[in-house]
């Protein structure tokens, strides 16, 4: 990861993460589109679509950020590996895909689970962003998912 990948992150991904209070921040969607304003559920929470009419997650956030259409080039954009890329965008939580070991580290995803509205759990995957920043990505690798890095 270098300072062009850290400035992608930080002053293009995160504040469209925190757009409108974290409105258009939704982890259980890719890229949802509607007349903004319209009433929608997404991570549990109610919210209404922000004035772009656009609700994204992640890995849909860096998609229409960068406009790499691959998750290989999605990956590039940010600076990680294409597995760290996966646990990132992927496998915001544990149910996913039934491994206790191949998800966001644990104390961000309780700190998910945890937050009662949209800005909230915007705010968690900015402090999650800005983790992957300090750590490299390394704190997305399996042997770390589980240390509570709170």
């Amino acid at each position: 990861m270098n300072q062009r990948h850290i400035s992608n992150i930080r002053t293009k991904l995160i504040p469209f993460i925190l757009r409108e209070h974290g409105s258009g921040f939704g982890m259980s969607t890719w890229i949802s589109v509607a007349k903004p304003g319209t009433k929608v559920r997404f991570d549990d929470v109610t919210r209404r679509f922000p004035c772009s009419g656009t609700v994204a997650c992640i890995g849909g956030s860096v998609e229409l950020l960068s406009h790499k259409h691959t998750s290989i080039g999605q990956a590039k954009w940010l600076g990680l590996t294409d597995y760290e890329y996966h646990i990132l965008c992927h496998r915001w939580e544990p149910s996913d895909c039934g491994f206790t070991d191949y998800h966001w580290p644990l104390a961000y995803v309780q700190q998910f689970k945890k937050a009662k509205n949209s800005l909230a759990k915007a705010k968690v995957a900015v402090r999650l962003l800005e983790e992957v920043i300090r750590t490299k990505g390394k704190c997305l690798h399996s042997a770390r998912s589980q240390h509570d890095l709170s």
